[in-house]
């Protein structure tokens, strides 16, 4: 007999019965428990994010577009993130933005390997990882910033950074100002 014709049987018998149904007289499920009743978080207008969390995803958005991934290692896709106005504390004013810009940064990497030539991408692969395990670390535990070191000293992930660097230096016009003292060390 098969597992298939078995649970057909078994859920045949299981259904089939001329027992008339009654109505509990007490169920404990029905019992409100006293205090305060549980609310939804405070609507949020702005959707969770800062003006500069707005602006990052604007700028996240149009690396979805990107083909070219020398725009974004030498930061011509990232320039208004350079600039002084932007606020990376606040980028974020509830948990809807953390989990907006978790998703959003989230597809940024998987574009940037999708666009990344055949010789970066396990190296842009390995990044991608990194991010993932690190959106994965609870930021409010006492050891996340220690994690998130042990993370990011690893020797692959080291390795990573060192060949898209290097690729990018021998590679994108420009880079050598922008990606330079990070392939140097």
């Amino acid at each position: 007999m098969t597992v298939a014709m078995l649970a057909a049987l078994t859920v045949g018998a299981a259904c089939s019965s001329d027992a008339t149904t009654t109505e509990m007289a007490d169920d404990p499920a029905d019992v409100t428990v006293p205090g305060p009743a549980p609310t939804a978080p405070p609507n949020d207008p702005s959707g969770g994010l800062s003006a500069s969390g707005d602006e990052l995803i604007v700028q996240l958005q149009a690396l979805s577009e990107e083909t070219d991934l020398c725009r974004v290692l030498t930061g011509e896709a990232f320039a208004a993130l350079q600039s002084e106005e932007f606020d990376v504390a606040g980028l974020v004013t509830s948990p809807a933005g953390v989990t907006q810009l978790i998703a959003l940064v989230d597809a940024t990497f998987a574009q940037l390997v999708v666009i990344a030539p055949v010789e970066v991408r396990p190296s842009m692969q390995t990044i991608q990882d990194v991010w993932s395990r690190v959106a994965r670390l609870n930021t409010g535990a006492a050891d996340a910033e220690r994690r998130t070191a042990e993370i990011l000293s690893e020797p692959q992930v080291v390795a990573a950074n060192q060949s898209l660097l290097t690729w990018g230096v021998l590679n994108c016009a420009g880079a050598p100002a922008t990606l330079g003292a990070g392939a140097a060390s």
